[in-house]
């Protein structure tokens, strides 16, 4: 089967700015799926591609672009509910408009792990939730760590 989806997502992280002090960023934003089975129907692969747009307080702004691949394992508990773990990878893109200061970029990747339910309106609509944790592969980065949460509604077909 194939799997397509919208949601909803927010994240929560701390960055230390160039002047040395933390800001917390806590951005709303959209992301689109796409995920195949992978030779048996516990098994998917996805690729998600998600948007925050500019947001921060008056001295600081900051936006962030992700595009991930997963492998999850999925199974239902009962006919209508299901859930899902899995991990992958992520390339981010994190923009840093900070007062004073010239515009700064980092391109981060980093690993995700993922945890999510489902309530299965139909066997072919779904809607859902993830809890994710994503963790820096590099060090020369201020995108270190974060975790964020995402309301789904996605279709099987």
């Amino acid at each position: 089967m194939m799997h397509g989806g919208i949601g909803f997502a927010g994240f929560v992280q701390r960055v230390r700015l160039a002047d040395g002090t933390s800001y917390t960023m806590s951005q709303q934003g959209m992301q689109a799926s796409l995920g195949i089975d992978l030779f048996s129907p516990n098994w998917m692969a996805e690729g998600t591609a998600r948007t925050f747009g500019e947001d921060g307080k008056e001295r600081v702004r900051s936006s962030v672009q992700e595009f991930e691949l997963k492998v999850y394992y999925k199974d239902k508990f009962a006919k209508q509910f299901g859930y899902r773990a899995g991990a992958g990878l992520t390339g981010r893109y994190l923009t840093i408009k900070e007062q004073g200061f010239a515009d700064r970029e980092y391109t981060t990747p980093t690993s995700v792990a993922s945890l999510g339910t489902d309530l299965f309106i139909t066997p072919s609509v779904s809607v859902g939730a993830d809890l994710n944790a994503r963790s820096s592969l590099i060090g020369d980065t201020i995108d270190k760590n974060s975790f964020d949460a995402t309301l789904r509604l996605d279709t099987h077909f």
